[in-house]
């Protein structure tokens, strides 16, 4: 499984028109192949802050949705209200032996 974390900064300005394109978004990510887990989280001060926490069945399913229209779409409607560049994590989990 992989875990992927995305760090996403918005002008304050932006904060009231990043949530509805989240709203819209979530449901079809959601239901995308390989999707297990979608979170979009708020900072409680700042709603400019965002962070995504997503599962996916593996790499190779999170790359399809990467790469998939309804990512593009939405990425080309939510970049231009970026105040810098997106972080991406890819992560799994560790295994630890005893």
């Amino acid at each position: 499984m992989v875990h992927r974390f995305v760090k996403l900064r918005f002008a304050p300005k932006h904060a009231a028109v990043i949530t509805p394109l989240f709203e819209k978004i979530a449901p079809e990510v959601r239901n995308f192949e390989g999707c297990l887990h979608l979170e979009i989280l708020f900072d409680i001060r700042d709603g400019g802050k965002v962070i995504t926490y997503s599962h996916w069945e593996s790499e190779a399913h999170l790359e399809k949705y990467r790469h998939s229209e309804v990512f593009k779409e939405f990425w080309a409607e939510i970049k231009p209200l970026f105040l810098r560049p997106a972080e991406a994590w890819s992560m799994k989990r560790a295994i630890f032996l005893p």
